[in-house]
């Protein structure tokens, strides 16, 4: 596959996350997700701290010139916290 063929199917966008005191920096591919963040590119999240945030990730297809599978973010929900 050609470079140019691959950087046309990445995602634009990663995420960051810490999980169990390790820092994750992982390619976003929820649609949904991206098209609610702003044209610049410039945020973090649009998330705060009054909202929770679910991750699904996910292992990509294998890449046949890598013979590798990548993790991904495939969805992200966001939750309102409870205000009891």
């Amino acid at each position: 596959m050609e470079a140019k063929d691959r950087q046309a199917r990445s995602p634009r966008l990663k995420g960051v996350f810490t999980f169990s005191g390790a820092t994750y920096e992982l390619p976003l591919t929820d649609g949904q997700y991206e098209a609610k963040l702003p044209m610049d590119r410039t945020t973090k999240g649009m998330t705060n701290d009054g909202t929770d945030v679910l991750l699904t990730i996910s292992l990509s297809d294998l890449d046949d010139d890598w013979g590798r599978y990548y993790k991904l973010i495939a969805g992200v929900i966001e939750i309102p916290k409870s205000t009891i």
